[in-house]
């Protein structure tokens, strides 16, 4: 399938949010929290990459996400509860890979992964 995105969406950061979430911006403000989610093995498992080994691994990885964005091929929000403002996972809309045309919807949620008890304990 092929189709073309309204490349305005990337004008300015697109604020989200829910009932009891915020869509935010990825910044390093979460950095830290990020870290634990990419770096623990049980949550890791059932994502498409390895465990992080450091925070610097994991702070590049926001800063490629944000270049995703200023590059008009990504927008990656940190999915947050309003409450409590910890991070419960990720929104992706973009690209997955360099050699896939369409964009795609991804959304990685890290409480709904069959991780939850490793989350809950960085999590909370």
């Amino acid at each position: 399938m092929n189709f073309e995105i309204n490349n305005a969406v990337f004008n300015k950061f697109p604020k989200l949010e829910s009932k009891n979430l915020l869509f935010s911006e990825i910044t390093n403000t979460h950095a830290e929290s990020f870290f634990k989610m990419r770096s623990d093995t049980e949550v890791v498992k059932y994502m498409d990459t390895f465990p992080h080994k450091s925070i610097e691994q994991t702070i590049k990885l926001i800063e490629l996400y944000q270049q995703s964005f200023l590059e008009h091929n990504a927008i990656n929000w940190f999915i947050l509860k309003k409450t409590q403002r910890n991070l419960l996972g990720m929104l992706v809309f973009g690209e997955c890979f360099e050699n896939i045309a369409e964009r795609k919807l991804d959304t990685h949620l890290v409480e709904n992964i069959g991780a939850r008890e490793s989350c809950r304990k960085h999590f909370q």
